[in-house]
C-alpha cells in the first residue's frame, strides 16, 4: 500500500524489504492482489467469476484490470475491518466505479455527494425545510427536518461516497471527524431542540 505511491521500482522494492524484515513474511503481489487465488486475505473470491463474466447487475461494462483489482482488494479489506477509506488517483482511474461495485457486491445502497467549494454542512447532515404537508401546516408547524445523505447512510447502515472531498471547505469536513473516530458517532445539533446522536453500523 505504501509502495503504491512510489514511481521507481527500486523504491518500491525497498519498502517491500522493510515490511518483509519486520513482519517476517515474503510479499508476493501476484498472490496478494489476485482475486482468483484462494488466500486468507481475499474477500472477493466468491465474487471474482461474476465480476470477470460481467454478471454483477449494472456492472457489465467493467473489466477488472490489474490496478482495478488491486483497488478492489484494498477497499474490500478496509470495509471488512470497518475502516474509513480515502481513495486518491487521477480522474477516470475507477475510484467511483470500484465503490459502486463493492456496494453492489455487499448488497448495500451507496449514498453519494459530489463535493465542491460551495458545499455546506447541510448538504451532508440535512436541514430544516418548509413543510409542504397541508395537515402539518394546519397544526401550526412551518418547518420540518429533512435528513441529508450522510444521516440517511448512518441510520440505515449504508455506504457513503464523498466525491472530490478535497474541494469542500475545511469547516465542513471537520463536521465528519466524529464519524472517522473508532466510535463512529454523529451528533446532530442542527435539528433544533435536543441534540441527536447516531452511531454508524
Amino acid at each position: 500500500l505504501l509502495a503504491g505511491k512510489l514511481r521507481h521500482p527500486e523504491e518500491i522494492r525497498i519498502v517491500a524489504q522493510v515490511l518483509e524484515k519486520h513482519f517476517h513474511r515474503i510479499i508476493n503481489e501476484e498472490t496478494l492482489f489476485n482475486i482468483d487465488l484462494p488466500n486468507p486475505i481475499n474477500d472477493l473470491i466468491h465474487h471474482s467469476t461474476a465480476i470477470l463474466q460481467g454478471c454483477v447487475p449494472g456492472m457489465s461494462h467493467i473489466y477488472p484490470t490489474k490496478s482495478f483489482r488491486r483497488m478492489l482488494i484494498h477497499i474490500s479489506r478496509a470495509v471488512h475491518f470497518d475502516e474509513p477509506i480515502l481513495l486518491v488517483g487521477p480522474t477516470g482511474s475507477g475510484k467511483t466505479t470500484a465503490c459502486q461495485l463493492i456496494s453492489k457486491l455487499h448488497q448495500k445502497k451507496l449514498q453519494y455527494i459530489n463535493c465542491h467549494m460551495h458545499t455546506e454542512t447541510a448538504d451532508f447532515i440535512g436541514s430544516l425545510r418548509p413543510i409542504r404537508n397541508t395537515d402539518a401546516l394546519q397544526a401550526g408547524r412551518l418547518f420540518e427536518w429533512m435528513d441529508g445523505p450522510l444521516v440517511q447512510a448512518v441510520r440505515n447502515g449504508e455506504y457513503m461516497l464523498l466525491d472530490e472531498i478535497s474541494l469542500a471547505d475545511d469547516a465542513v469536513l471537520e463536521r465528519l471527524n466524529s464519524l472517522l473516530e473508532p466510535e463512529r458517532s454523529l451528533v446532530i445539533a442542527e435539528k433544533g431542540g435536543d441534540s441527536v446522536e447516531l452511531t454508524a453500523s
